[in-house]
């Protein structure tokens, strides 16, 4: 993009899980040739094939994964049907997505393999660095406790198509209720602990929930915070607006044999009934030996998820069962070169996709090490896990990284981590200093750059251990889906920016919103900028190498820089302030209307100690960027910020700023999903001083 040659950081026969078998993707293209007769000699030839040939893509990867079901006669996917409207994927089949998570894979009934080992942050009064494991449960034990659990929904009322909310931290209770309601039919919908109020409710007097599960307390930065009082608000406003919330289960977090504090079993609503889990559970005792598991049509919802919210109100999107598991299987076996011998630790809170896409990592039969606590207290807390637990996979931001490498951590300094095989990353672009970082501290381990969406449940693009890796590029699409760099007339292109768009229907693609009758809210979201034919579009800025094939990612299509025509990712800022720039802590850049209906780069400074923003900083910022770029790069305005807004899972909102620089009132930006909303009075105030004549709305 900026002219220079791609940059190779990893090349096949390089580290990377069970890099003593061939890849699992190989064996995979050998099966399909000879299966269907066919000569695909490469990743490219496999891909094409997978989304050309749709039908035989999905009943390979049917038979291929052993999916536990009914498929039924008939094909397993219609064509001609307008990617705007609900597709049919096998569609005669009847599936249970928890039969598969729990029965489908080598571990299942183990009572040997763990499927979750869960662990809090230290206790912030000792002086213990040691993360604290509260629970961890086999896949015999998981077993039995989702089949107590089913029953004990079911006395609830809970059935087919009914909602199920949870306001908690990852554990082993929440892998347990989320499995026992897809077993009965249900779906599952979750808010993190650290939300407010406003954020969960807003959320569910939309879906509507049943039942609420939440906790008593959880850890946070060596805090203990108290969740009580929110939740006894939260179930007071949901069961008033919506009156189908009939009974709340709280657990301990904190605690190692699960019993919530007292005080946190009062102080309800009386419309409600509260239990604590141990006693929910133990409801479900008089359960059948074996779980009586529903079977619906595949494309029946698992979950509601919901958008970021950073613009309007939060979308609730479902999410159809059988295309997200076997998309699942496909990515974390085909892509992620994972199966039931691998552990995966990932750094995700409830209110992210990524924490639903850990947790089906049971889809394979592998251990999820989870833990709900900061990466940063200690800085070495998730390194002593993976350590311990001997974790093949680490998820984390990339941000998390960088951090990590501005502190100078050594993560193999007094720690065998031998078994670390990959490294995931996803939530926003992976600039130079990550590699850097894993090039000079984890022995050049293989970055797995990836990129999907709420909306989708999984990836879009995908790495693979077939392919030469590029820094900074995603390697390839994921098989079995047609993506392409759109431009605004909906055109295919390569060496030029474009939007990145899904061109045919895919297997995990949401087809509804909860609450939104005729799909009219949909269809504006995804289909309103291509239209004829219908695209899927999730507004993503995009670039595809013509040399490499690879893709590269500057984050949301409405953040991206245009001073002058030229555009660019804010990203390319973010790296050299990053990498040259000690004294800036963090930083946000955004483009402002000019009176003269251009645009001008305003780039906002969060300094080390708040120190001030000096001449010399910002000269010296001006000259680097100059230098790695070009001069039409260089931001004509550098300001000093008190702090920049983050999403819940590591973003930052770039959208909400440029709106509010650019003249919107504080309230019409949406604050759910936000860390630190209260930052956004001062861009506004910002923007009010400093708004240009076109820039006023």
């Amino acid at each position: 993009m900026n002219g220079k040659k791609p940059e190779i950081y990893w090349r096949p026969g390089g580290h990377r899980p069970h890099d003593d078998e061939p890849a699992f993707v190989d064996a995979f293209r050998a099966a399909v040739n000879a299966r269907f007769s066919l000569q695909l000699a490469n990743w490219w030839d496999l891909h094409e094939w997978s989304t050309t040939e749709t039908e035989q893509f999905l009943d390979m990867a049917w038979d291929y994964f052993g999916l536990i079901g009914e498929r039924g006669a008939g094909p397993s996917f219609v064509r001609g049907i307008p990617m705007d409207e609900p597709q049919q994927y096998f569609p005669n089949a009847r599936i249970n997505v928890a039969e598969n998570l729990l029965l489908g894979h080598k571990s299942a009934l183990s009572k040997a393999k763990y499927a979750m080992i869960a662990t809090v942050e230290p206790d912030p009064a000792s002086d213990a660095t040691e993360p604290v494991e509260v629970r961890r449960i086999t896949y015999f034990e998981l077993y039995d406790q989702v089949r107590r659990a089913a029953h004990a929904l079911k006395l609830l009322g809970v059935g087919p198509g009914d909602s199920v909310a949870s306001y908690a931290a990852t554990s082993c209770e929440m892998l347990i209720i989320f499995y026992a309601t897809l077993s009965i039919g249900a779906l599952f919908s979750s808010t993190p602990a650290e939300f407010g109020v406003t954020a969960v409710v807003d959320r569910y007097e939309i879906i509507k929930p049943k039942v609420l599960f939440t906790i008593d307390a959880y850890r946070y930065g060596r805090k203990e915070h108290e969740l009580s009082t929110r939740a006894r608000e939260v179930v007071s406003r949901v069961s008033a607006a919506q009156g189908k919330l009939t009974n709340v289960v709280v657990f301990g977090q904190l605690a190692k044999d699960r019993e919530p504090t007292p005080a946190s079993l009062t102080g309800f609503v009386d419309t409600v009934k509260v239990s604590s889990f141990s006693d929910f559970i133990a409801t479900g005792a008089a359960a059948p030996p074996k779980i009586d598991f529903w079977r619906g049509p595949f494309n029946h919802p698992i979950w509601i998820v919901f958008s970021s919210g950073t613009t309007g109100k939060p979308k609730s999107i479902y999410g159809p069962g059988g295309g997200i598991l076997l998309m699942r299987k496909v990515v974390i076996n085909l892509h992620l070169n994972l199966d039931h011998r691998d552990a995966y630790l990932q750094f995700a809170t409830m209110g992210w996709i990524v924490w639903n896409m850990h947790v089906l990592f049971a889809a394979v039969g592998g251990t999820v090490v989870a833990y709900d606590g900061s990466p940063f207290h200690p800085q070495s807390v998730l390194w002593r896990l993976i350590e311990k637990y001997r974790v093949t996979q680490l998820g984390a931001s990339p941000r998390y990284i960088q951090t990590l490498a501005k502190n100078k951590f050594k993560p193999r300094e007094g720690r065998d981590l031998s078994c670390l095989k990959q490294l995931y990353t996803t939530g926003a672009p992976v600039t130079n200093d990550v590699y850097e970082f894993c090039e000079r501290e984890l022995d050049s381990i293989f970055v797995n750059n990836a990129a999907g969406g709420t909306e989708i449940g999984g990836s879009a693009l995908q790495s693979t251990h077939v392919l030469p890796a590029y820094k900074g590029e995603l390697q390839t699409p994921v098989l079995g889906v047609s993506l392409i760099a759109a431009d605004k007339d909906g055109k295919a292109q390569v060496g030029e920016e474009g939007t990145l768009v899904f061109s045919k229907p895919f297997a995990n693609m949401p087809y509804y919103f909860a609450d939104d009758p005729g799909r009219k809210r949909y269809k504006e979201t995804y289909f309103a900028d291509y239209r004829n034919p219908p695209m899927f579009n999730m507004n993503d800025s995009v670039w595809i190498n013509p040399e490499t094939r690879g893709w590269m990612m500057f984050g949301r299509a409405d953040g991206v820089l245009n001073p002058s025509g030229v555009r660019f990712g804010s990203a390319e800022l973010y790296y050299i302030l990053e990498s040259g720039f000690p004294e800036v802590d963090d930083s946000i850049a955004v483009g402002q209307t000019t009176a003269d209906a251009n645009e001008r780069v305003v780039l906002f400074l969060k300094t080390r100690g708040d120190a001030p923003v000096t001449a010399d900083l910002v000269a010296r910022i001006k000259a680097a960027v100059a230098a790695a770029l070009s001069r039409r790069h260089v931001p004509e305005v550098v300001a000093q910020c008190p702090g920049v807004p983050y999403t819940g899972s590591g973003k930052k909102v770039e959208a909400s700023v440029k709106k509010l620089i650019n003249g919107a009132p504080l309230a019409s930006v949406n604050v759910t999903g936000v860390v630190n909303p209260e930052v956004y009075k001062w861009y506004a105030a910002w923007g009010a001083a400093n708004a240009t004549r076109a820039a006023r709305l």
